[in-house]
Order: C-alpha cells, then structure tokens, then sequence
C-alpha cells in the first residue's frame, strides 16, 4: 500500500458484511498493539463498528473513522455512549461544517431545496451525492442537440469544465478516466462535535 511505501506498517482486518457482532474484528487488531485504527463501514455497519469497537475494548487506540462511515448520524448513533471516545473521522466535501458567508451559491441553493422537503436526517453529503449525479447528467444533456442517447451523453460528459460547480468532488471526464479529482482541502480529518445544517462541527 502506499502507506507501506513511506515505512508504515499496515494490518488488514476485516468482518463478515453480514456481521451482528464487529468485536472480533477489533480484538485480531488489538493483538498488533497498533498506534491507530482506521475503520470503515457502509450503513448499519457504522453503528456496529462503534459498538464493536467499545465491546473489544479498543477505545483507548486512537481510531480514524471513513468517509463511508461519517455517511451516517454518528453523533445520534454514539450518543450517551463512550463510542466515540478517541474517535476522529474522514470528513469529505460536504461532510465537514461551512459557515455561511463561506458557502458557495450552489451550497445555498441545494439547502434550501433539500430543507424544504423536511429535516435531514443524514449528513448532508448524503443527499449531496444525488445531486451532483443529476447536476452532471445536466450539464451534459444541455449541450446535446436533438435526441438525447447514451451515445451522446458519453461524448457530452468529456467536454464539462471541470469548473463547473459541484457540491463534492469535480469529476473529468476522458475516454480513459471517469474518476473524481479531489483537490487539497477537499478531505478534513476532525473530531465530530456536533451537527449543523446536515454537516459535521468538528475540532
């Protein structure tokens, strides 16, 4: 892995996807006296993963949580609990608190639509993630001419300025690549606090 190439040394733990009881995953890590636990989980596997780790008596290992993880209500699942004691997550575009005179128009636009439809009850990056898919497909359609095929929405997708405005990640599009291009600053590592307007306040 790339972090074995700059001399750190990694252990692969895994769990069943299925798994009711994440603890003996953290306990076959705990044998290697690691100095930090990444852990990462989509779904309920979150919840699991915080209540395993606690069960395995991991809490006092520093634990760096996903991005997948931090999909999910962190804050409302750990609360009343030691789960997140120790506990730092992987923050991706839209995960991580923007004060409002900091946020962009297209941040301003898409809150206010999706708080129209109710209280949100995921972070944020959650509903984010739909909306950059349909902005992209878009984007492409309007540059189209005529009748709209894949054929041509395929072509369409590899002309969109990569400065086109996004809630997460720019994506560029060539007949090689269609990965996301994440730029400094796009990733924050930080202790949750609390939550406001679907995004993580952190320290």
């Amino acid at each position: 892995t790339e972090l074995n190439k700059v001399g750190i040394a990694t252990t692969d733990t895994r769990f069943p996807a299925d798994g009711v009881d994440l603890s003996p995953a953290f306990q076959k890590a705990m044998d290697g006296k690691p100095d930090l636990i990444f852990m990462e989980g989509a779904g309920n596997q979150a919840a699991l993963l915080l209540s395993g780790r606690i069960k395995a008596g991991a809490e006092n290992v520093p634990t760096l949580a996903g991005g997948t993880v931090a999909t999910q209500p962190l804050l409302t699942l750990a609360k009343g609990t030691n789960q997140l004691d120790n506990v730092s997550i992987v923050m991706l575009p839209a995960q991580h608190y923007i004060p409002p005179a900091d946020r962009s128009e297209v941040l301003k636009e898409f809150l206010s639509v999706v708080k129209k439809q109710g209280p949100l009850v995921s972070p944020l990056n959650t509903y984010a993630a739909g909306w950059d898919i349909v902005a992209l497909w878009a984007d492409a359609v309007a540059t189209i001419d005529g009748e709209v095929t894949s054929e041509k929405i395929n072509e369409a997708m590899k002309h969109i300025p990569a400065s086109a405005p996004r809630l997460m990640f720019q994506k560029v599009f060539t007949p090689t690549n269609n990965y996301v291009q994440p730029t400094e600053g796009d990733f924050v590592i930080g202790i949750p606090t609390a939550v406001t307007d679907g995004m993580f306040e952190y320290k």
